[in-house]
């Protein structure tokens, strides 16, 4: 029997991390990095990188990474804040 809790999706107030820069340059990582570190699919990350949301660098076809800080920032333009609830 295990003790951890079912997932139960993203929350409108989650916190997205702030990954710290390694002394010898920025961290990057694959798809599935950038999927675990936001809590989305893969699928999701392929949306993102193909509609241009997301900042990537592309090696060839199939060497693709990364920079987790910058994936942060760029989805930082699309965080919304909640508004106070309108009194009748």
């Amino acid at each position: 029997m295990s003790d951890k809790k079912p997932a139960t999706g993203i929350s409108a107030e989650r916190e997205i991390p702030q990954i710290p820069v390694t002394s010898i340059g920025p961290l990057l990582t694959n798809k599935a990095g950038v999927a675990k570190a936001m809590t989305v699919s893969e699928r999701t990350v392929d949306y993102w990188r193909e509609q241009g949301i997301i900042p990537y660098l592309s090696l060839g076809n199939r060497f693709i990474r990364f920079d987790l800080n910058e994936v942060r920032q760029a989805l930082e333009r699309y965080k919304v804040e909640a508004r106070a609830k309108r009194q009748r």
